[in-house]
């Protein structure tokens, strides 16, 4: 993150926020399906598979998409306590 400004006295902040990963060639990316993703991703790339509503990033260091936002599916045990 990119955060540039100038400060205006003692009450006001003036300036721009941005996110370099949006300016430096990243992509979003949409797809039917998880299956038709390409075998190899990009790292700077974010994949979507619009089936399932899960977004994914690619991993090179795994050569492997890990769906990111959607962690629900992992969950094996839920403790409601002493309830």
């Amino acid at each position: 993150m990119n955060l540039q400004g100038t400060l205006q006295g003692a009450n006001s902040v003036k300036g721009k926020i941005g996110i370099p990963s949006v300016r430096d060639g990243s992509s979003i990316k949409q797809y039917s399906s998880v299956y038709e993703f390409p075998n190899r991703g990009n790292v700077s790339a974010l994949y979507i598979d619009v089936s399932s509503n899960a977004s994914y990033r690619w991993d090179e260091e795994n050569s492997k998409y890990f769906c990111v936002g959607r962690d629900y599916t992992e969950i094996k045990i839920i403790s409601g306590g002493e309830a």
